[in-house]
């Protein structure tokens, strides 16, 4: 068996259904074996009253963890359009 590579897309996408498929259409050309993203529900992952790091601030303003995680967010109907794309793609899709 050969190496298996795994692109990491994580939440690059930054909750665009547009550069998430432009990230699948990267990684293909680049030649690896499958696409992982992060997937969550804020909601579910950090407190409403939890507060950013020094460095986030820096890079995305005020306000809190939650309301930055919510922006990186992709809806579950867009999550099913784009295991739909990466099957054809890609076989399996991979999320965490």
């Amino acid at each position: 068996m050969g190496v298996y590579i795994i692109a990491e897309a994580g939440v690059n996408h930054n909750g665009s259904f547009k550069l998430a498929c432009k990230l699948v259409d990267a990684a293909k050309a680049a030649g690896v074996d499958c696409i992982k993203f992060q997937t969550f529900k804020s909601k579910n992952l950090v407190s409403q009253n939890a507060k950013k790091a020094e460095y986030q601030k820096k890079t995305t303003g005020d306000g809190s963890q939650a309301d930055m995680l919510k922006k990186l967010e992709l809806s579950f109907g867009l999550l099913r359009i784009i295991v739909i794309r990466l099957e054809s793609v890609f076989y399996p899709p991979l999320s965490i």
